[in-house]
């Protein structure tokens, strides 16, 4: 009979580290937490590996030797991603905050007149980042495009945004769980 408990116990332990092991595979917990909302390291993962491929395929083409190619620093591209990817979500917050009704419509408009002007973006995507436009569109263009807006809606001057975003940065709540990277108060850095 006492064996019975014991072995729910141990059922349940197998089929939670299962999960937890399937939750690392597929990047299901966050990099970064940036004031209660977290920053997913599939999100982090993909982001860098596309900027990581966009540089390769960059000094590719304009000529680069492969020894330059080969100097892009993957870290130094994993930390300009993840503050970017911080500095994301805090714009989103003062998007949430100052969001008017036609928000959302400004920047599909926005990014359907980029695709409109240039018809051969999604190759160009594809070519230069290694990932299909729609990616590319969650991870780059709505973010820059709501980035335009809010700097252009909120501010009066690019200085004003500026000296907002630096502020925000300074009083944001920001925790970076990944091993190599750390939050000094205004920007990520490697830790030491």
């Amino acid at each position: 009979m006492k064996r019975i408990p014991l072995l729910i116990f141990f059922l349940a332990m197998v089929v939670c580290g299962i999960g937890v092991h399937i939750a690392i595979q597929k990047g299901w917990y966050p990099v970064a937490i940036v004031n209660g909302k977290l920053v997913g390291a599939s999100r982090f993962e993909q982001t860098s590996t596309s900027i990581f491929h966009y540089y390769t395929q960059a000094g590719q083409f304009f000529g680069a030797s492969e020894e330059d190619v080969n100097k892009v620093n993957r870290h130094e591209v994993r930390r300009v991603t993840l503050d970017k990817l911080v500095e994301n979500e805090l714009l989103l917050n003062k998007f949430q905050e100052i969001k008017k009704a036609d928000f959302d419509e400004r920047v599909m408009d926005r990014i359907a007149t980029l695709e409109q002007e240039n018809p051969d973006l999604e190759n160009a995507v594809q070519e230069l980042y290694g990932v299909p436009l729609n990616q590319f569109k969650t991870f780059v263009l709505i973010p820059q495009a709501r980035e335009e807006i809010v700097a252009g809606e909120a501010f009066e001057t690019q200085d004003a945004y500026l000296a907002w975003l630096a502020e925000t940065r300074k009083n944001a709540k920001i925790y970076i769980l990944d091993p190599v990277l750390t939050w000094n108060g205004e920007q990520i850095v490697f830790r030491k």
